[in-house]
């Protein structure tokens, strides 16, 4: 992985701008200053570069699909057609869509051959695989519907494992509201969820009868919540899928999103990540758990809103 050296570096601490706001930068000249374009591509192509080595293993094969990537995503931004979604998680799986079309011709052979087996594995045209896999993920598709700056902070915090200051600056919120801002991401990703589930397989309408205690249950990490929820999961494998995966959301929200924001590679990647989980730099321990008491007030204050009594 040589070829890492040879992408242009920033210093992340010394960036002053957000990544949407690097976006915007992007698109306000025609063609962008030459200083914004360095600073997007010193933030991301190591990152890129990670991911691309991933799906292709030789140099020159994992460069081509990182510098177009962020070729593209750059002419997005320029032209104002960028969605508002979590930068460089967009580009990652950009690589991927990418990569797969590589499966279907000569050009098969540049793949690794774990992500050509994850690609055949989706049932589908090797081509339409990873749009196919975005389509069916409920996780992913709560996330889209999420603020970009709180998609950032989830991003950076749970799957980088950056420093609260590294996720703040990407996410551009401040360090001193980061617990507030982590705890409304997580509520707001959760809502998003339950949404994004009751519409991907047109839920019936007993699925959507347990919505609400679907969520307590989750929150309270207590999925024996009712007699009548406990039969419903043992006869409905979509819904008992649903609330674990929620339930992993609000208590191991990193092993939640490293499981589902990627579809292939996305546990390696976040090992390696310079930033990773457990680095000195990362969160403290105290505002984490001031940002997940946060969580758990609001979830008494809602369920004891609703007149459910305490465990």
């Amino acid at each position: 992985m040589s070829g890492q050296n040879n992408h242009p570096r920033g210093r992340e601490s010394q960036l002053p701008f957000s990544d949407a706001e690097l976006i915007a930068q992007l698109a306000r000249t025609e063609p962008p200053a030459h200083e914004t374009v360095q600073l997007f591509r010193g933030r991301h192509m190591p990152s890129l570069f990670r991911h691309a080595w991933q799906c292709a293993p030789e140099e020159r094969y994992a460069n081509q699909l990182a510098w177009q990537a962020i070729s593209i995503t750059e002419t997005a931004a320029t032209a104002g057609r960028f969605r508002p979604r979590a930068v460089r998680h967009s580009m990652l799986i950009l690589i991927q869509e990418l990569a797969a079309e590589w499966a279907g011709d000569e050009r098969g052979h540049r793949l690794h051959p774990d992500f050509v087996r994850w690609l055949t594995s989706r049932g589908v045209d090797p081509a339409l695989a990873v749009p196919g896999w975005a389509r069916r993920n409920v996780m992913l598709r709560a996330l889209r519907r999420t603020p970009q700056h709180e998609q950032e902070l989830l991003w950076y915090i749970e799957v980088e494992g950056s420093s609260a200051e590294v996720a703040c600056l990407h996410a551009g919120t401040t360090v001193e509201e980061f617990a507030y801002h982590y705890d409304h991401a997580l509520l707001t990703l959760g809502r998003n969820y339950l949404q994004a589930y009751l519409e991907i397989d047109d839920a019936s309408p007993e699925c959507r009868g347990y919505v609400r205690i679907m969520d307590t249950a989750a929150r309270r990490s207590q999925l024996d919540i009712s007699p009548e929820f406990s039969d419903h999961r043992s006869r409905c494998r979509r819904c008992e899928g649903a609330v674990r995966e929620l339930e992993a959301l609000y208590h191991l929200p990193g092993r939640a999103l490293i499981s589902a924001l990627l579809g292939y590679g996305l546990k390696t990647y976040s090992e390696h990540s310079p930033d990773q989980a457990g680095h000195p730099h990362s969160p403290s321990g105290d505002q984490m758990e001031s940002a997940r008491s946060g969580l758990r007030a609001h979830s008494w204050r809602r369920t004891a809103h609703r007149g459910n009594r305490r465990r």
